[in-house]
């Protein structure tokens, strides 16, 4: 059971389902095979749902989830303890309404504390500014944060092993930072800081010359880096 609470944008009121009987989150198009989801629950268009409070163990179960909730600012996972919980491919990528000229507003998601992963496009040219980084995360994969012009600093969980490619490219990132990245060895795909600013990246427990020497592979992402401060 979970319970939900929601703001509606056309009256900018909140609204609360209390024990909701749904475990998964799915896209518009995706069958729900007799389980209820968050649409079959919300008694308003998703285009209509302005912010969301999802109080309760739930997962987020498809490509493009949010793909519908273009005037979604934010969303909250609250007392989810959803083993190996995911944000997948595309969740909340809304690139095809950019270019019908549809303004896109989702700028903030506070993650659970059992996220592992966050997906390929997860957040592709979204307005996203606000996301919290759980000690449980381990991957971040290719293009997650692409152009997220309005994310200006992210940290690196200590379990994160691998971050993709072109997953912080094209963004306004100020600054970066990584803790215990000895200890996990993590790979960093190129272009990884393709940045539109100059970029701070501080490293908790190492100097930057050892990451290049664990990573000897990735001495070109330097030519990304302006500032780097260590320890």
């Amino acid at each position: 059971m979970v319970n939900i609470i929601y703001t509606s944008l056309d009256d900018n009121s909140e609204y609360t389902i209390s024990n909701a009987n749904i475990t998964i989150i799915q896209d518009a198009s995706s069958s729900s095979n007799g389980t209820d989801t968050l649409l079959d629950i919300l008694p308003i268009e998703p285009f209509n749902i302005k912010y969301l409070i999802i109080d309760g163990n739930i997962k987020i179960d498809d490509n493009y989830t949010f793909y519908w909730y273009t005037n979604l600012e934010g969303i909250e996972f609250i007392n989810n303890y959803e083993p190996n919980f995911e944000i997948p491919d595309n969740a909340f990528n809304y690139e095809p309404f950019i270019g019908y000229n549809i303004p896109i507003k989702f700028k903030k998601i506070i993650l659970p504390n059992t996220t592992i992963r966050i997906g390929k496009y997860a957040f592709y040219e979204s307005l996203l500014e606000s996301i919290n980084s759980p000690t449980s995360l381990q991957i971040i994969d290719d293009y997650a944060f692409f152009k997220c012009y309005s994310l200006t600093s992210f940290t690196v969980p200590p379990n994160v092993s691998y971050i993709g490619a072109y997953s912080f490219e094209n963004m306004n990132l100020a600054n970066i930072y990584f803790t215990n990245s000895l200890r996990n060895n993590i790979i960093i795909h190129d272009y990884m800081f393709n940045n539109k600013r100059p970029l701070t990246i501080h490293f908790e427990d190492i100097t930057y010359e050892q990451y290049l020497n664990l990573n000897p592979t990735e001495n070109n992402i330097s030519k990304y880096i302006h500032y780097v401060i260590t320890k």
